[in-house]
């Protein structure tokens, strides 16, 4: 299926032409040198046929369960959870061509490991932008560096009470979407605190989840971090829509807590030093360390997909990086849900 890396540039294929595709994909694909996007495909000719004309690429036609789709180096899955198998049965067995699957990726360890069962570790790359988000990889620096000494706790809140800050049209459908806000928006922020604090190693020890026609609107949890050198950090999350949240992570060191949010437009990190009488004050990262902007943020991390599939080595956008990530969610949509099924 796929076109060679003989290719003067990686041909790159787009499933999905919804609002991630045009308005993100697209753009930083066209933005970046060495690759070209080949081909978009989708079943909603209408949509489909709406962004070709409005990029100038090429749509292609799927009608489902028959799935025909063009050759590419990689090809992107912006399609909703729910309607993903179809595809990965395309796919399976096919050693050349690499998937960027959009977030949500799985709901358990078992999910994660049948979608890159027959896959090299290079092969599938996953949707986790905000690792190449610059406060992400500042606040990893935070972590290696310890310029605050050791970690002693991390929060995580987002949402608010009524607020819906995630998906489209298929959030209404919770076959199509496989979740509700945690895996739609908050895994965001737990996969950045994960990948920021290198840990090894997550368990549940408590926590509630409240649903409403099989979504979940309401997880709250305790999870102990194990860090390295067998160093435990408490991770207590809120991804809610029933009460405030202020939308960030919070991490408190010996010396100081740093708190900021994974959502675009976040600036800094704000840094309240724990000794009586000193001020908060901003801590800014520098360029090479990562970028700010969102458009820039999804370029860093195109760039390295592109990288591991050149070089055929995983690196931090590929799934074989993110299974803790995958565990926690499983663990935390194992808590016993109360409301309506």
């Amino acid at each position: 299926m796929s076109s060679g890396l003989n290719h003067p540039k990686l041909q790159i294929g787009v499933i999905g032409c919804g609002s991630i595709t045009r308005n993100v994909h697209l753009p930083v694909l066209n933005a970046l040198p060495g690759v070209q996007a080949a081909w978009i495909a989708d079943t909603n000719s209408a949509a489909g046929r709406a962004l070709s004309h409005d990029s100038s690429i090429p749509f292609h036609q799927i009608s489902l369960p028959d799935i025909r789709v063009p050759s590419a180096d990689i090809v992107v899955l912006a399609i909703p959870n729910g309607v993903r198998d179809s595809y990965y049965n395309y796919f399976a067995g096919d050693q050349e061509t690499a998937l960027y699957v959009e977030k949500p990726l799985a709901k358990s360890l078992s999910e994660h490991g049948s979608i890159v069962a027959d896959k090299a570790p290079w092969q599938v790359a996953i949707g986790y932008d905000r690792r190449s988000f610059g406060l992400t990889r500042l606040v990893r620096d935070l972590f290696t560096h310890r310029p605050f000494g050791k970690p002693e706790s991390i929060k995580i809140r987002f949402g608010g009470l009524g607020r819906v800050l995630i998906g489209n049209s298929f959030m209404s459908d919770a076959v199509l979407a496989g979740g509700g806000a945690l895996f739609q928006m908050g895994v965001h922020f737990l996969d950045a605190v994960l990948f920021a604090s290198e840990a090894e190693d997550v368990a549940l020890l408590d926590g509630r989840m409240i649903t409403e026609l099989g979504m979940d609107i309401h997880v709250e949890g305790l999870l102990d971090l194990k860090l390295k050198g067998e160093e435990r950090v408490p991770l207590s999350i809120l991804v809610t829509q029933l009460q405030p949240a202020d939308n960030r992570i919070e991490i408190t060191f010996a010396g100081a807590t740093v708190s900021f949010s994974v959502m675009y437009g976040e600036r800094s990190l704000t840094v309240a030093p724990r000794t009586t009488g000193c001020a908060n004050w901003n801590l800014v990262p520098e360029a090479r360390t990562g970028p700010l902007d969102m458009f820039a943020s999804f370029g860093m991390h195109w760039t390295n997909v592109i990288d591991a599939v050149r070089s055929r080595t995983a690196n931090y956008t590929s799934a074989s990086q993110a299974v803790l990530t995958t565990k926690a969610i499983e663990l935390l949509y194992a808590l016993p849900a109360e409301g309506s099924p």
